[in-house]
């Protein structure tokens, strides 16, 4: 049959003399692949959109380069690749379902048709990432590489180009590592091999250009650069004149960037491999420990004003009902003139019970007043004579008792919580901004620099902030807003607020 003539069949001759596989559009592939249109091309090869005519499905068909069709040692490594990855049944991992040998054509293979961007577009278009976004990045590119080591192969060419993002169960950053066209499948028990030089520039580790031996610790490497990339918007070996970033990004430095964060990334791209982590396995624990470090401060500091408040509230309103029902003191263990509130750890004493009989028998006016854990002066008495409740029974006021001075009305009660003044008082500060713009790392970059932070105000009005970590201006901007006097409310509040400095 003259494969000429046959539509199904390409005609490789005349694609090798082309240099091009335009040609192969409405082409079908060993009798099932449809070909839709091209997707990109790489290093080895170009990608197309294919669907399957007898699933009716699409998938990405990746077709080796027409420059390699007479080489049938790099068709055999080509087919590497899709070897390689098939091995790899994990979730952040392309599948590859199917390829074609290079004797009945140009080699390809099948694998998963994925929409999205990869990561190289995403800081093109965002510039440098918050930790909170970067981190859970990098980890599912770890717990790919977990499975890919784990099956022995190493993927020697991680790069932004070579993770792909996408959104999956309302995840907009799931990641699915691509291109395991420089992929080395481990052999022997050493599990270690010589390796010609590949990969990508800034990414490559250090042990490739010296032609040493190289392990699996070469991918730990490149995932480290790829995570400093991700955090600060440039490679270690970068200066930052030597990338563009988007209109307003800010030009950050290693030292910019929270002091557990700095420690896990000089040691992820150590020149050295014996001083890098171990293997996946240790570089995701690793991660995980810094993100929970970071993680944990901010925690704390939002729960804190809303547990003493409410525990501190349960007591006062137990001790009034008890006391006002009845005239008698509490009987429960503690309750001889003071209670213990803990919060934290902290032991909130509370003074003894005052009682007002200075009006008739019948008349028992009581409080109980929560003192903070530094001992306060007891209050001023006020009209009429008031007596200590001592220990045991309470005894009854003589009916010769003079009579009482003017009962004073009940002082008024905090307002809710205003978070349209906070937030106008908070505006009002620019000038202080400024000033911790000008004393940081920012003060050269002309474009006002956001940080989206966190706002809690007590009750008394005293307020604390969390911002992103890993800023030199934070501190400036913390100091400003504690030294804020907000509006007493009846248990404070919390809000985001965008600092522009």
């Amino acid at each position: 049959m003259d494969e000429s003539s046959d539509s199904s069949v390409p005609n490789w001759p005349e694609f090798r003399r082309l240099f091009a596989y335009d040609n192969l559009l409405g082409k079908v592939l060993e009798g099932r692949y449809e070909i839709v249109r091209r997707l990109g091309a790489g290093g080895m090869g170009v990608v197309f959109l294919a669907r399957h005519i007898h699933l009716d499905k699409h998938f990405a068909l990746k077709i080796i380069s027409p420059r390699f069709l007479d080489d049938p040692e790099i068709a055999q490594r080509f087919l590497l690749e899709a070897r390689a990855a098939s091995k790899i049944d994990h979730a952040n991992v392309v599948s590859i379902t199917d390829f074609g040998p290079p004797e009945d054509g140009p080699a390809f293979f099948a694998m998963e048709h994925l929409e999205g961007e990869d990561l190289s577009r995403l800081l093109a278009r965002e510039g440098p990432l918050p930790w909170r976004r970067a981190v859970p990045i990098v980890q599912q590119i770890a717990r790919a590489l977990v499975a890919a080591h784990q099956r022995g192969v190493v993927h020697r060419d991680i790069k932004p180009q070579n993770c792909f993002r996408i959104t999956r169960d309302d995840n907009p950053d799931f990641i699915k590592v691509l291109d395991f066209g420089l992929a080395k499948v481990l052999s022997g028990t050493a599990g270690k091999s010589a390796w010609t030089v590949g990969g990508s520039p800034g990414y490559i580790a250090p042990e490739i250009y010296r032609g040493g031996t190289t392990d699996h610790r070469v991918d730990l490497f490149a995932l480290g650069v790829l995570l400093h990339a991700l955090l600060i918007g440039r490679v270690p070996a970068q200066k930052p004149g030597d990338v563009e970033l988007p209109a307003g990004a800010p030009v950050l430095f290693l030292g910019d960037l929270a002091e557990p964060l700095r420690r896990f990334l000089v040691r992820a791209t150590h020149e050295d491999p014996e001083q890098r982590h171990a293997s996946a396995e240790v570089f995701l624990a690793e991660l995980e420990a810094v993100r929970g470090a970071l993680e944990r401060p901010v925690a704390a500091r939002r729960r804190w004003p809303l547990v003493v408040g409410g525990i501190g509230a349960a007591v006062l309103t137990v001790m009034a009902l008890q006391l006002g029902a009845g005239g008698e003191r509490p009987t429960a263990a503690g309750s001889a003139g003071s209670a213990e509130v803990t919060a934290a750890g902290v032991n909130a004493p509370v003074r003894p019970v005052q009682v007002d009989r200075s009006a008739s028998p019948e008349r028992v006016v009581s409080t109980a007043v929560v003192s903070p854990p530094v001992v306060s002066p007891e209050p001023e008495p006020g009209p009429g004579p008031v007596a200590e409740v001592p220990e045991g029974p309470v005894r009854p006021v003589p009916t010769d008792s003079p009579a009482p001075g003017p009962v004073k009305s009940k002082p008024r009660p905090p307002a809710p919580f205003d978070e349209a003044a906070a937030r106008a008082l908070l505006q009002r500060q620019t000038a202080g901004l400024a000033a911790c713009k000008a004393g940081s790392s920012f003060r050269g970059v002309a474009t006002r620099v956001r940080l989206d932070g966190a706002v809690t105000v007590t009750a008394r009005g005293k307020a604390s902030v969390t911002l992103p970590a890993g800023y030199d201006v934070n501190a400036c901007v913390v100091r400003l807003v504690e030294g804020l006097a907000f509006k007493p409310s009846v248990a404070g509040g919390s809000f985001e607020y965008v600092f522009m400095l």
